[in-house]
């Protein structure tokens, strides 16, 4: 079995918190983000708390390291987080997904706040095979996603842009 772990280092290198997250099947974390406030976001995927293959987990913790909140956002199929992106108005998860969009796989965006409440869910795709590989936010609160999509010729270069309602 896999658990998602999550260290935190002061600047000489000793371990302040070490946290494990997960049970008995496989629950890996992919990306972390932090705020202002030093709380500390990380998402994976999750096969413990999928309906089936497995599900995207977001979870919070303080700067002590104290678990604020956990979510999952699970579909019929598969679903993976890839990245984070933090602004002042939210928290964004940009992952694949094989249960939602119109192709093999589309790129997903999941909007949260930072008290964990999902605002929405966006995807995007071809019929082809389209997979996420990073998300960056700009001081606008606009983010772009940046990734691959195969519907044209093998492995096109994908670059969306969503203002903070996902538009």
């Amino acid at each position: 079995t896999k658990d998602a772990l999550l260290l935190k280092y002061d600047s000489a290198g000793k371990i302040l918190f070490a946290k494990s997250w997960g049970q008995t099947s496989e629950d890996e974390a992919t990306c972390l983000a932090m705020d202002n406030d030093k709380n500390i976001y990380i998402s994976g995927r999750t096969s413990n708390f999928a309906s089936r293959e497995g599900a995207i987990f977001l979870n919070k913790y303080n700067a002590i390291g104290q678990l604020q909140f956990q979510r999952i956002w699970d579909g019929n199929n598969s679903e993976t987080a890839s990245s984070l992106a933090r602004t002042t108005s939210g928290l964004y998860v940009c992952g694949e997904t094989r249960s939602y969009g119109i192709g093999e796989t589309d790129m997903l965006t999941l909007k949260y706040s930072a008290e964990g409440a999902l605002l929405w869910a966006m995807t995007w795709g071809t019929t082809a095979a389209d997979v996420p590989y990073g998300i960056a936010a700009d001081g606008a609160d606009n983010v772009y996603l940046v990734g691959e999509s195969n519907a044209i010729s093998s492995a096109d270069i994908a670059v969306i842009s969503l203002n903070s309602s996902g538009n």
